[in-house]
């Protein structure tokens, strides 16, 4: 019945974990306030706060965690993970310049990049039954998707008192670091894999331009889903149609259609599987 019971707390504090992927969902609605205070500020920097820095930290930190799951075990990575994600998430409150607000989304990224690879690797090192495992995904969007939009709705409400007070949303942040030090179990640290005998000299061809198609399609993709996301809190200032409290209020639901379009994704996966890389850059444009 215990282990039963600790298995549980694992898996919602690696749900919980996940909640990063959505932590832009707090920056959104403070936008146009912040970019107002330091309206000084180069674009360069501008574009850098609001996406750049932490996207580029992110794509970074997930690439090298890879390295440095074979010197530190998964557990304190994810508690390191989470913890750069609460002092980032947080530290927003305190900063009174743009490179400050620059270094927490660093922060913030460095964290997502960490967390979505440690995550995965204990996920399929902790459940290796193949249903299991796709059920875990779906609560870890549930989970997700929730703490976006709950935390999207009170940086709203904040911000209409005053913009620093909306990073103080991301105080749910510290949820995941707790569960993750008192649930996540020690595991085994990665080995480097040698290339199999069976592997070397083989004729087996590799086009590299698939896989450069891949990245640019997804790059571009995000990028135009991206552009409506960040500027929702500048159109609805420029528009006069309300104030930040509208802006996050919209922001957690448009977190409602990603989670039904994550719910339902695998079963419309094997459907239309070959014409969905159309269908999506269509919808996206």
């Amino acid at each position: 019945m215990k282990k039963n019971k600790n298995k549980t707390w694992m898996k919602v504090a690696l749900w919980t974990a996940g909640y990063g992927a959505l932590s832009d969902s707090v920056i959104v609605p403070l936008l146009s306030a912040i970019l107002e205070e330091f309206s000084d500020a180069s674009e360069t920097m501008r574009n850098l706060f609001v996406s750049g820095a932490s996207a580029v930290m992110a794509m970074i930190f997930a690439m090298l965690t890879g390295v440095l799951m074979r010197h530190f075990s998964k557990r304190k990575l994810l508690i390191l993970g989470t913890t750069l994600f609460a002092i980032g998430g947080i530290g927003g409150a305190f900063a009174h310049s743009m490179e400050f607000l620059l270094l927490t989304r660093m922060l913030d990224g460095m964290s997502d990049g960490i967390i979505m690879t440690t995550a995965a690797s204990l996920v399929a090192q902790l459940f290796p039954d193949e249903k299991e495992r796709s059920s875990f995904f779906s609560y870890n969007t549930v989970f997700s998707a929730l703490f976006g939009m709950a935390t999207a709705s009170i940086a709203g409400v904040l911000c209409v008192k005053s913009w620093r007070l909306g990073f103080l949303a991301n105080g749910l942040a510290f949820v995941p670091v707790i569960l993750a030090i008192l649930f996540i179990p020690e595991t085994p640290l990665d080995k480097k894999e040698e290339p199999k005998a069976s592997q070397i000299g083989s004729n087996v061809k590799w086009n590299p331009l698939k896989p450069i198609f891949i990245v640019v399609l997804f790059f571009v993709l995000n990028s135009l889903a991206n552009i409506a996301f960040f500027l929702t809190d500048i159109y609805v200032s420029e528009n006069g149609l309300g104030n930040s409290a509208l802006t996050g209020f919209a922001s957690s639901f448009g977190i409602v259609f990603f989670l039904a379009a994550a719910m339902t994704f695998s079963f419309i996966y094997t459907k239309v599987k070959n014409q969905l890389p159309f269908s999506f850059c269509l919808m996206i444009c």
